[in-house]
């Protein structure tokens, strides 16, 4: 049985090539079956790549800032 409390999920990203992985999308894609989600990359994404995930996300983000999850979880 699905709750239909919701949640909030702060989804912290980083890819060496700067991309969003399909597992990515398919991961945010479920997650979003329980909870509403709020993603921050530590990477230049591209529009291309962040417009993959905006139906998925209530509110993104990207850019370098080389401080691991928790620089990620502070932008949000």
């Amino acid at each position: 049985m699905r709750s239909s409390k919701k949640r909030l999920t702060l989804f912290a990203h980083w890819d060496p090539d700067s991309i969003i992985d399909d597992t990515v999308i398919l991961y945010l894609k479920k997650l979003k079956e329980v909870s509403d989600i709020i993603f921050y990359s530590d990477c230049e994404l591209s529009n291309i790549a962040l417009k993959k995930i905006t139906g998925y996300t209530i509110k993104y983000g990207a850019e370098r800032h080389c401080e691991c999850d928790f620089g990620s979880y502070k932008r949000t």
